[in-house]
């Protein structure tokens, strides 16, 4: 089973923008690794992200390329405890992705690699796709994409 986090794309700032929707610059960054997964013949049935508008955005952006549902998902808010979702994690059996924020999904991605949520592991940034690989030993970052 697969496992894709992304990170939203850039944002506009709050007091500029009530909700926080995607930059320009944001749906590019999106659209760019949205663009790469569907090159790479990737699709992933269903999508969650946190409710946010900017985490929402992305994963429709990035749903428009790899198919799939799109769906809000409580527990992936930016200091959300990742413990509950990665137990959730082990009991799926479908690809899916996880579209949401930091430091959430730099602490889920520690979890699940090392078993310590405190160990930064990947270097997200906006608009970027990690794949996640669960096998018989655990998680392992199969590959990672940059917009």
């Amino acid at each position: 089973m697969y496992v894709y986090l992304m990170q939203h794309g850039e944002a506009l700032s709050e007091e500029n923008a009530p909700g926080r929707p995607l930059s320009l610059t944001g749906i590019e960054q999106v659209k760019a690794t949205a663009l790469f997964a569907y090159r790479a013949q990737i699709r992933i049935p269903t999508l969650y992200h946190s409710g946010k508008l900017r985490a929402r955005r992305s994963a429709e952006l990035l749903s428009d390329e790899v198919g799939g549902e799109v769906i809000a998902r409580a527990g992936l808010l930016p200091k959300d405890d990742v413990t509950a979702v990665a137990e959730w994690l082990q009991s799926q059996e479908e690809d899916l992705a996880l579209v949401g924020h930091l430091p959430f999904l730099d602490r889920l991605a520690g979890l699940l690699l090392s078993g310590d949520p405190d160990k930064s592991l990947v270097h997200f940034r906006f608009g970027v796709l990690v794949r996640l690989l669960r096998g018989e030993n655990g998680w392992k970052v199969d590959w990672m994409v940059r917009p």
